[in-house]
């Protein structure tokens, strides 16, 4: 008898011994049940999980895996997963939870935040950057880049936006362009901080180029962008100007900006899409009762497609504070149209 009471307490003891020695998932691991857990971005915008729940069941379930690195796959950091005893970082595209222990050993996990975390309120929608993001736009945006100045145009694809930010033409080849911050603003709209920066050791080669930066942006969220460069007295920092583009829009004005303020004279510039060959854009500057001025403008034919056109209109008085710059194509008997709300000085 006294034997087999023994023998049921080192099987007890055995049992709570391997239980205690058995896999933890991640949220053991990282502590992540203790206390508050906030999700924090690459730009560095945190949020606290008001309901961390589902959090704490997907963080739970997470598979654990063989360092993916292990394996010479890339591994980067999207958002880190926090509270006041640990992290997690993730990475969306590979959908990896990568948690560091005191003594720098890395466990790997797997699972999808992304639904979880695109519900966060205060949180920027993910943004991707780089080249060739969408096989119907990306080819144009080296044609649409050559321009003096900067500019940027939005185009929704597949419920996301592509984006394209030209930094202007500049005479050295080799500068570069990086999305360097995004944020919420107050009023909802994204803002995205571009950093436009010189060839590290001076000019690769003196020739005029057009850098742009390519972006996929999750949502269809209202942009506000700005470029950031470098002057001898510091970094200088532009609005840039934004064209929302329509599928299938064969006119993208650049200038002069929605809701912008005209004088007796406007610089009206653009693309017009002209695959066979040279194209005519009218242009004309309303009131709401009367034409301010017009002009046809030609734009030479270009590879691939697109084509600009620039021109200064002198206008007429305006008897009405707003108005709108019209602009107009016709091409394979297709018209069409596309207008700028503007406004007018004295008015």
């Amino acid at each position: 008898m006294v034997r087999r009471i023994a023998w049921i307490a080192v099987s007890v003891l055995l049992a709570a011994s391997l239980s205690a020695c058995g896999p933890k998932d991640l949220v053991s691991v990282a502590r992540l049940d203790k206390g508050d857990i906030s999700v924090r971005d690459k730009f560095g915008n945190q949020v606290k999980v008001l309901d961390p729940a589902d959090f704490l069941k997907t963080l739970k379930e997470a598979k654990k895996i063989v360092d993916p690195r292990a394996e010479g796959k890339t591994v980067k950091t999207d958002y880190v997963i926090l509270n006041d005893q640990g992290m997690v970082y993730y990475d969306d595209d590979g959908k990896y939870l990568i948690y560091t222990d005191p003594s720098q050993k890395r466990q790997a996990y797997q699972a999808d935040l992304g639904p979880l975390i695109s519900k966060l309120t205060g949180l920027p929608p993910k943004i991707v950057s780089g080249k060739n993001l969408d096989a119907k736009l990306s080819t144009a945006f080296a044609a649409l880049s050559r321009t003096k100045e900067p500019w940027a145009a939005s185009f929704e694809s597949a419920g996301k936006q592509v984006v394209m930010v030209a930094g202007g033409q500049v005479v050295s080849s080799g500068y570069t362009m990086e999305l360097e911050k995004a944020g919420l603003n107050k009023d909802g709209t994204l803002a995205l901080t571009v950093r436009l920066s010189p060839p590290s050791g001076g000019a690769i080669m003196v020739v005029v180029s057009y850098p742009y930066l390519e972006l996929a942006v999750s949502s269809l969220a209202e942009l506000d962008i700005r470029i950031v460069s470098a002057s001898p007295s510091g970094d200088k920092v532009g609005h840039v100007g934004l064209t929302k583009v329509k599928d299938g829009q064969s006119i993208i004005p650049i200038r002069p900006e929605r809701g912008s303020l005209l004088t007796e004279r406007v610089k009206v510039s653009g693309f017009v899409k002209a695959p066979a060959g040279a194209a005519s854009v009218e242009v004309a500057v309303e009131d709401g009762h009367n034409v301010l001025g017009e002009k046809t403008l030609s734009a030479p034919a270009a590879m691939p497609d697109w084509a600009y056109f620039e021109a200064d209109l002198d206008l007429k008085p305006a008897t009405n504070p707003f108005g709108a710059v019209v602009y107009r194509i016709t091409a394979g008997g297709k018209a069409e149209e596309v207008i700028v709300p503007v406004s007018f000085s004295g008015k």
